[in-house]
């Protein structure tokens, strides 16, 4: 007659210690996971825009400066407004310093497809005010937010706050200064 035989538990104790060693180790990856999707995505935005502001800057060039303001897509409707001493975007085209400017160059250089824009309440002059900014004017469903630093546009603080508004929420900023075209490294900070 045959015994059947499980396992023991001395075996069953090795294999929970085993698991509980993988999932030691596991786990804190996993944690980052997020962050690091949350930062690959505001890079990607920042690398679009780095591409797109050149680009109109180019356009601008090519097009012997005739005009001021700029079709970037060639869908018959003006995308940007370019400096006529630097040929970088520096406004929206529908009102010259209506406060929209930020959310204008970011959503004419990007098209289409660019993420949605809320301007902020009031001009900010470092990129942890306008964190507070698009902290206090999140919305649910919006993840960019679009700064003006100054009413002479001298720079926009571009804020990723994808998760909520809550305190201590992961958020990350940049910033494109107009004259130079130039971009700011992207800080990661949390909500305040």
């Amino acid at each position: 007659m045959k015994r059947n035989q499980g396992f023991t538990i001395v075996e069953l104790v090795v294999v929970i210690i085993i698991l509980g060693i993988l999932a030691a180790t596991a786990l804190p990856r996993f944690l980052d996971v997020q962050d690091n999707a949350q930062l690959a995505a505001a890079e990607g935005v920042q690398g679009a825009l780095r591409s797109a502001i050149p680009l109109a800057k180019a356009k601008y060039i090519a097009s012997s400066k005739a005009s001021e303001t700029l079709d970037l897509d060639e869908d018959g409707t003006n995308d940007v407004i370019v400096s006529s001493t630097s040929g970088f975007p520096t406004d929206d085209t529908t009102v010259a310093d209506d406060d929209n400017d930020c959310a204008g160059i970011f959503t004419g250089a990007l098209g289409g497809g660019a993420p949605a824009v809320l301007k902020g309440t009031t001009d900010a002059a470092t990129g942890t005010a306008a964190v507070a900014q698009a902290d206090s004017a999140y919305t649910a469903g919006t993840e960019w937010y679009a700064v003006d630093n100054a009413d002479t546009m001298t720079a926009c603080t571009f804020v990723y706050l994808p998760e909520s508004a809550a305190t201590g929420a992961y958020a990350a900023w940049f910033t494109y200064t107009v004259a130079t075209g130039a971009f700011s490294a992207i800080t990661e900070t949390t909500a305040p």
